[in-house]
């Protein structure tokens, strides 16, 4: 009886050992942004009037405590907008963000290697040549499995302000959830150990009846 109870204690440390190995919230992603101004043709370098976007790469950056921020006046961001020349007239014009993932690999819709995202925004004048760019901010959900960990993760456009004659950029916020693929081998030990524990529970149902 001893022996079977240090079996199924064996085997309930492997099932907890497991569950705590199951689900982390850390994701490395990687990627580059274009953009284009009233649905004409995307590039990394676009204009409309004296409104530049020039696109970026970004990345490889790793999520912490499931999340990361891009952009909000640090380098790894979304692409950067600049304003010069004379103050003009932007209400009513439209910008689109493209996003490209490249890292995680094997996300749906991606064919396993690329997968983007289209974020549009209603450019408005603020006055005193400043510009808003009013981005509709419903996040892009995307779903992957790599091969090593699998999950999904969001990305959320920031809205922003544009001053004149300063770099401005497009920051964004990434949340993930990630759990590691186990392997076949993990499953090995508890497999014995539960065969073990099923012989143990059989040889002791047999003393039991000689012995009566």
């Amino acid at each position: 009886m001893k022996f079977t109870r240090t079996l199924i204690l064996a085997a309930t440390l492997i099932i907890a050992t497991g569950a705590a190995r199951a689900t982390t919230s850390e994701l490395t992603l990687a990627g580059n942004t274009s953009g284009f101004f009233d649905g004409g043709a995307a590039g990394t370098n676009v204009s409309l009037l004296g409104l530049n976007y020039n696109g970026t790469t970004f990345g490889p950056s790793t999520t912490v405590g499931g999340g990361l921020s891009l952009g909000g006046g640090g380098s790894n961001d979304l692409g950067k907008f600049t304003l010069t020349g004379t103050p003009a007239t932007y209400t009513g014009h439209t910008f689109g963000l493209q996003v490209l993932f490249t890292v995680p690999t094997g996300i749906s819709g991606g064919g396993g290697t690329t997968v983007s995202a289209l974020f549009t925004g209603q450019v408005a004048s603020l006055g005193n040549g400043f510009l808003h760019i009013d981005f509709d901010n419903t996040p892009s959900v995307f779903n992957f499995n790599d091969g090593t960990n699998s999950g999904s993760f969001s990305l959320t456009v920031n809205d922003m302000d544009i001053n004149p004659g300063l770099t401005n950029s497009v920051s964004g916020l990434i949340l993930a959830n990630v759990s590691p693929i186990p392997e076949v081998s993990s499953f090995l030990p508890l497999g014995l150990v539960l065969g073990m524990v099923g012989a143990a529970e059989a040889f002791r149902r047999r003393r039991l009846a000689q012995a009566a």
